[in-house]
């Protein structure tokens, strides 16, 4: 059972939920962390490329969440947490785990055998535009507002405008494909919005919690169908599922609850534009390259978006 700092913190996110809150608003911390996690994720599909050179979707995903949940375990029991044994924190552990994490990390890297990096940040881009209605009906502190629905609409156009209007013309090429990735984004989206509404555990122990159940969610479907033991991947694709397991799985888990249990689904959903905003910067500072004048625009739209989604009256502390 979780001790008496954890049922205080069960206790507090349940009564958070009984009563009608204020709006949810990010301050510069939490901004800075949002900005933190979107560069953590903006290279997770490019070492996702890497690692299915050599290793299957369904062992590259099994991988970084067996990696990720050693990790986090760990941290969770030098915090001085102890993973619950009641059946209702396992079976929110396990929605989370497999659902948002299982299965899309597995959707994505099979999608992105076939699809290009600049279709499948417009097919993830559909994120924030299901996390902000789901929101609006699921959560008591996240109504969809003319100024909130606006500016998801904006940030979205703007990522077609950055990745280019032209690759909408690959839609329904790869159709099974396509479906993949969107699926996984979908997924994101609900368990976004589930984590903001029934979580209720530290974001150490929740962290943990979700990265095991997803392991062994996958882990006996890679075992039967890729046969790892057989793989001979090579040291860059080993490399990607380090990077993947430490950094894109372990490390982001532990902002990805805090964002969202402090500003709330919608807001933490508008990573998925701040994500190839940022790809487009690094490879002016990093490869001096010059982003044409639909990029300048197309920043400028998420820029805005964001803006939309995120200000507003600062909520008062509970």
């Amino acid at each position: 059972m979780p001790g008496t700092r954890d049922q205080g913190f069960i206790q507090m996110s349940c009564d958070s939920h009984s009563e009608t809150a204020a709006p949810l608003v990010a301050g510069w911390r939490e901004l800075c962390l949002l900005f933190l996690l979107a560069t953590i994720w903006s290279s997770s599909f490019t070492l996702i490329k890497v690692g299915v050179e050599t290793i299957p979707p369904a062992t590259l995903a099994s991988a970084r969440l067996l990696l990720a949940a050693v990790i986090l375990t760990a941290f969770a029991y030098a915090r001085g947490h102890r993973l619950p044994l009641m059946l209702r924190a396992w079976g929110i552990f396990a929605f989370v785990g497999v659902v948002g994490n299982a299965i899309p990390f597995a959707l994505i890297a099979l999608g992105e055998t076939v699809v290009d990096s600049g279709l499948a940040a417009i097919l993830m881009g559909m994120m924030p535009v299901v996390t902000a209605v789901l929101a609006h009906f699921f959560t008591s502190d996240e109504k969809l507002t003319r100024r909130r629905a606006v500016g998801v609409l904006v940030g979205f156009s703007g990522t077609v405008l950055l990745v280019g209007v032209s690759v909408l013309t690959r839609l329904g090429a790869e159709v099974g494909a396509q479906i993949a990735i969107l699926s996984g984004a979908v997924c994101y989206a609900v368990v976004t919005v589930f984590v903001r509404r029934f979580a209720s555990f530290p974001d150490e122990v929740m962290a943990a919690g979700a990265m095991i159940t997803g392991t062994l969610a996958i882990l006996p479907w890679a075992l039967v169908i890729d046969k790892p033991f057989e793989l001979t991947p090579d040291l860059a694709g080993v490399g990607a599922v380090i990077v993947l397991g430490v950094v894109s799985t372990g490390f982001a888990a532990l902002i990805y609850f805090y964002l969202v249990r402090t500003v709330g689904a919608a807001i933490f959903s508008q990573v998925n534009f701040i994500t190839p905003a940022l790809g487009v910067m690094f490879g002016m500072v990093f490869l001096g390259e010059l982003p044409a004048a639909n990029a300048w625009a197309a920043l400028a739209l998420i820029v805005i978006g964001v803006w939309l989604v995120t200000r507003g009256r600062k909520a008062p502390p509970r």
